[in-house]
């Protein structure tokens, strides 16, 4: 890690972190508490976007579906890290604090691109039904900040702990006895 004492994380990194610790927990109970957080039962009014969204992406509503109930059991510890992370920031230890932002970013990026790289592969069947527009505009572009965001934040915290610190210029000691003599 760099010498240099750690700079403060940005606050519009936290912003980010809290939405994406919200989301991610309450994406994780829809999921984790499925019949009855469906539409209809008794825990839907609790997610009342997810009516539509299991519309449009069924492995939301697919009770077999292995990989979503794994990205939403993965949901609960990056939750932790990125709330880990907050802790180490508010007591004043910036270089933890970042070491924890670059891995709970990195994970929220990976888990992301396996779950949507799934479905990619798959050629987007659990997709199929709905119509070019809802595809992006229910899918892909709603699903765009968990990549775009987490990926600039991890290769910023990377920059903050592996980057060198600033170059500065060692004074000149023997400048310094010429002129005393």
């Amino acid at each position: 890690m760099a010498g240099a004492v750690a700079r403060r994380v940005p606050t519009w990194i936290w912003v980010w972190l809290l939405i994406s610790f919200l989301v991610t927990l309450w994406d994780s109970f829809f999921v984790l508490l499925r019949p009855r957080s469906f539409p209809g039962n008794d825990l839907a009014w609790i997610w009342p976007p997810y009516h539509l969204y299991i519309e449009v992406d069924h492995r939301y509503k697919d009770l077999n579906d292995g990989l979503g109930y794994v990205q939403a059991l993965l949901n609960i510890p990056e939750a932790l890290v990125a709330l880990y992370a907050y802790v180490k920031h508010v007591s004043g230890n910036n270089s933890s604090a970042w070491g924890y932002v670059l891995i709970v970013s990195t994970m929220t990026f990976w888990k992301t691109c396996v779950y949507m790289g799934s479905d990619a592969v798959n050629g987007f069947k659990e997709m199929a039904h709905v119509s070019t527009f809802d595809f992006y505009t229910l899918y892909f572009l709603p699903a765009l900040p968990w990549l775009v965001l987490p990926f600039v934040i991890l290769i910023t915290a990377k920059n903050q702990l592996f980057s060198p610190p600033p170059h500065t210029t060692p004074t000149n000691n023997n400048n310094k006895k010429k002129k005393a003599n």
